[in-house]
């Protein structure tokens, strides 16, 4: 079993037990979403997807986890296969800033990597947090694994430039919008990717959202394509 993978269990079995000790939390909240995706790129399909996203805050401390999930099956043969993990814990010290220590996990069968693990540390900023707008930076540095689904696999580990972006904007009293960016940057890789979304609120709990994710690896293995996109239409519930 690979570090990262063992990584991946410790990272969940920890979050499981979090999770159902939500008394140690001053504030606990949860996201659910489960919809239908077409994809473009390396892969042309249509297939059901689900997320869980989990968050609580402890004081000064804020701690989320992130388990996506996408696999597709055509006349019994898989042609998606994705699972995407992350976990981030910050730590305010002011009301805008913060640091952050990341975790994440990109198991994505159909991008030529079979896995890209990256853990980072660093600070992040609030430059705009208001009722209605929510803008941060982050900037950290730590590093990044990889192995290529090829026969014979290689494995590259490299140290890593983490860039983060996420605006958040509430545009009507049942209407937001986000776009978040990620970029992490290595000597023979830079992985960026880009989550445009609209969500609109049903009632309190259910909302629908529109997502458009872009994923762009600079040299990927031989024989696929540096872009991926992804555009997906979910129910989300919050709890």
């Amino acid at each position: 079993m690979s570090i990262s993978r063992l990584l991946l269990q410790t990272f969940l079995a920890a979050s499981i037990l979090l999770t159902l000790n939500q008394s140690i939390a001053s504030e606990f909240k949860g996201e659910g979403e489960l919809g239908y995706t077409v994809n473009s790129g390396n892969t042309n399909n249509k297939n059901l997807n689900a997320r869980l996203g989990l968050a609580y805050l402890v004081d000064s401390w804020i701690h989320s986890f992130d388990l996506s999930l996408q696999r597709v099956e055509e006349s019994e043969v898989t042609t998606t296969d994705r699972v995407q993990f992350s976990e981030k814990s910050l730590y305010n010290f002011t009301k805008h800033d913060y640091v952050f220590g990341a975790f994440r996990y990109d198991d994505d069968k159909f991008s030529g990597f079979d896995h890209q693990t990256t853990i980072t540390a660093g600070y992040g900023r609030r430059w705009i947090d208001s009722d209605t707008t929510l803008f941060e930076t982050e900037l950290g540095a730590g590093y990044k694994e990889t192995e290529t689904n090829t026969n014979p696999a290689v494995k590259d580990g490299n140290a890593v430039i983490r860039l983060g972006m996420k605006f958040t904007k509430k545009l009507t009293d049942t209407t937001n919008f986000s776009q978040v960016l990620l970029i992490e940057s290595t000597s023979p890789n830079d992985f960026i990717e880009s989550q445009t979304g609209l969500k609109v609120s049903v009632d309190k709990n259910l909302a629908l959202k529109l997502t458009y994710v872009r994923k762009r690896n600079s040299n990927p293995p031989v024989g696929n394509g540096k872009t991926d996109s992804t555009s997906s239409v979910t129910l989300v519930y919050s709890f």
